[in-house]
């Protein structure tokens, strides 16, 4: 009888030590990656995040578009992963951390939420799980859509929590950048930037270095055709000094093949955008209705500095507001980031050739 309740007392004691177990000793996949305040974004989620951005990267990779190549198409390449940047860091370093940043933003709006006193409601939360079934579909019920998902190491239940933190970070955007925002940028200020981050200006380009065909192949110039070009950048200047009219020339002599309309619209762009840093240091130089000619390797640039184009601040206004949201959100996350605590070894670890990319 002795020997029974013993037997009896270890089994209470191994079930007492099991049930302690799987309530404290949470799988490596339920463990935090991220942490923010109470806050957490589990390693399953995160790696899943890994094989989402390992798609959109092979896409950008490759110069294709989803309409041209679909995910089960889409090849991988280990090279990819081990290609460095001038500031010596592999694009599969790259990508984690595009995906640490995008998740420290998602945690910091989402935590401003819920400082502001906002939770999801169970209708919300039904609504979450409604919108999810419907893109889910594609798979069948939740059960095969789980099987489907074991390759990426996430199922149904760990996503569904991964898009409440999204509706918690959207709420937290409103309520900072909103129409009622506490730091949502003013017209006033979204003018104040276009006014001195943007510039507008008209090109004459004639090309002394490649001939391109209408089937797009481009060859280099045969010398006599050189030297051509080379003499009627000297008249386009000369006609210039005269007075002729900018846009009558750049329509009849551009490499660009400008219209009348867009010669005489020109471009509006923010400064560091032109793809020819020559060009546009020396735009900056000119006031308002001054022309200039920039000698490059593959021709001459002739620029006209034309007033602002107001009308396309009315365009872009709201990218231009979403522009300096994006920076003042980055200074409001980067006073935060000592909160932010990484499982930098578990994210060291994610071999990125190695994930498989999201189909």
């Amino acid at each position: 009888m002795k020997r029974t309740k013993r037997t009896l007392s270890l089994l209470l004691a191994a079930l007492m030590l099991m049930s302690a177990c799987l309530v404290g000793c949470s799988s490596v996949s339920e463990k935090p990656a991220v942490e923010f305040r109470d806050i957490t974004v589990t390693r399953a989620v995160f790696e899943y995040l890994c094989c989402l951005k390992k798609t959109e990267y092979l896409y950008e990779a490759y110069g294709i578009t989803t309409s041209q190549v679909s995910t089960s198409q889409l090849q991988d390449n280990a090279m990819i992963w081990e290609t460095v940047d001038a500031n010596g860091t592999t694009m599969a370093d790259t990508l984690k951390m595009d995906v640490i940043e995008e998740l420290q933003n998602l945690m910091f709006l989402a935590n401003y939420a819920q400082s502001r006193g906002y939770t999801l409601s169970q209708e919300q939360v039904d609504m979450i799980k409604k919108e999810f079934n419907s893109s889910i579909r594609q798979y069948g019920d939740k059960k095969v859509f789980n099987q489907q998902m074991k390759a990426y190491g996430v199922d149904y239940d760990q996503l569904i929590e991964y898009q409440k933190l999204r509706t918690l970070a959207y709420q937290g955007n409103e309520l900072l950048f909103g129409e009622e925002g506490t730091s949502r940028v003013s017209d006033e200020a979204a003018k104040a930037h276009f006014n001195k981050s943007y510039y507008t200006m008209t090109v004459l380009f004639i090309n002394t270095k490649n001939k391109t065909y209408p089937n797009g192949k481009t060859v280099v110039l045969p010398e006599a055709e050189r030297k051509e070009k080379i003499e009627l950048c000297d008249k386009v200047e000369t006609a210039l000094k005269n007075g002729e009219d900018f846009v009558s020339l750049a329509v009849k002599h551009s490499d660009l093949d400008a219209t009348e309309e867009q010669a005489k619209e020109g471009v509006t762009l923010m400064k560091g955008s032109y793809s020819v840093s020559a060009v546009e240091e020396k735009v900056q130089t000119l006031t308002e209705g001054e022309w200039a000619r920039v000698d490059v390797d593959t021709g001459s640039y002739f620029v006209k500095r034309l007033p602002l184009n107001g009308e396309y601040f009315t365009q872009q206004q709201e990218g231009i507001r979403d522009e300096l949201e994006a920076i003042k959100k980055v200074a409001l996350v980067g006073e935060v980031m000592e909160e932010f605590v990484m499982a930098e070894e578990f994210i060291a670890e994610i071999s990125v050739k190695d994930i498989p990319f999201v189909v």
